[in-house]
């Protein structure tokens, strides 16, 4: 819009200098003959002497160049203001049609654009006096109804997955019993045929455990976190939790203390399944479990005897699909501690992994109520 209206003042400052160019240039006035024959007839009939011809054509002369120049200030006068009324009217026209039509094709254009890149959240402003503003109201409306179908969509693929993710986890530690006590039952079997099934059950249990591994890692990949929804819960129920996931009857409790933190049942429950699936994969050792209140946190270590884990890797214990040197010949998909830490910062809590003198611990951190 500046463009054009620096284009439109400057070809009226070159018409005005035309207009002033024209009227102000040096004029050859042409002597009125017969006037000049008039005169000079009168002044012959009348004896009229030289020098009183000479002034009475001097006089006529001005008189002319007087009438002619009136005449020409009063036509450049018009000129100028008939001028200066189509510019004004044409710059008024273009700043309403700027205003009106170009201005709002623009911003359909940017917001074409937004929608097109999935922006959905930027508005398409409305000028309900503009003659687009019915026009422009229904794109935007379009956008609205766009961003709510693609809402809904969200939601019901997040419910989904998190309902698969779930399931799968939640299927893994009723396997690892019955494949634990179908080792057993091969273990101490009392003829070959017996102990041929109890094998075929370990296999099987095995092969379902690889199958819900792959759904929960394909199904992570997509969710990057599940929902979280802290509550109050008593510590006493943390031991419930712990006594549910120790399938191999491992863990050692030492005191905990009674109070209220702020937690996910659910969530907390895969965050001890996933701990001591370690425990049980890496170190095979017995599992001792504390807890303490510090500042207004309650903590509870959960400790194994194993190896621990080199000092370079600890911070990277937590990153998803990482695992460690000592991985390499275990079955998994580093997510195990990536979810649990996930789950414990949602629940207004933390997770930290250390290596003690006489083995590895994972600390959880509790916000108290």
């Amino acid at each position: 819009m500046k463009r054009r209206l620096s284009i439109l003042v400057a070809v009226y400052l070159v018409c005005l200098a035309c207009v002033l160019a024209l009227f102000h240039a040096p004029a050859h006035t042409a002597v009125d003959l017969a006037s000049l024959n008039d005169a000079a007839m009168t002044a012959k009939d009348e004896n009229w002497d030289a020098k009183r011809l000479a002034a009475e054509l001097d006089h006529a002369y001005e008189r002319m160049a007087a009438q002619k120049q009136s005449r020409n200030m009063e036509l450049e006068t018009g000129l100028i203001a008939l001028l200066t009324v189509f510019c004004g009217a044409l710059a008024a026209a273009l700043v309403r049609i700027e205003r009106r039509m170009i201005r709002p094709f623009r911003q359909m254009e940017s917001f074409a654009q937004q929608v097109a890149s999935g922006n959905l959240d930027v508005p398409l402003a409305i000028d309900k006096a503009n003659s687009f503003g019915a026009f422009t109201e229904s794109f935007d409306l379009m956008r609205t109804e766009l961003a709510r179908a693609r809402e809904a969509e969200q939601r019901a693929n997040a419910s989904k997955k998190e309902l698969i993710a779930s399931l799968s986890h939640d299927i893994k530690t009723p396997m690892a019993s019955i494949r634990a006590t179908s080792e057993l039952m091969a273990a101490t079997a009392r003829s070959d045929k017996q102990r041929s099934q109890a094998e075929t059950i370990v296999a099987k249990a095995d092969q379902v455990i690889c199958l819900v591994d792959n759904l929960f890692d394909s199904t992570m990949r997509e969710l990057q976190e599940l929902a979280v929804h802290p509550q109050e819960l008593s510590s006493r129920d943390i031991v419930a939790m712990l006594s549910k996931a120790d399938y191999e009857k491992a863990v050692v409790f030492g005191d905990v203390p009674d109070c209220l933190i702020y937690a996910d049942p659910n969530r907390l429950q895969q965050v001890f399944d996933n701990i001591l699936a370690n425990s049980y994969k890496y170190a095979e050792t017995d599992i001792a479990v504390s807890a303490s209140l510090e500042d207004d946190m309650l903590v509870v270590d959960i400790n194994d005897h194993g190896a621990g884990v080199e000092a370079n890797e600890l911070p990277l214990l937590t990153n998803k699909f990482y695992r460690g040197k000592n991985a390499k010949e275990k079955k998994g998909f580093g997510l195990g501690l990536y979810n649990a830490a996930s789950f414990m910062e949602g629940m207004e809590g933390g997770l930290e992994c250390f290596n003690k003198p006489d083995g590895f611990t994972v600390r959880l951190m509790f916000t108290l109520v």
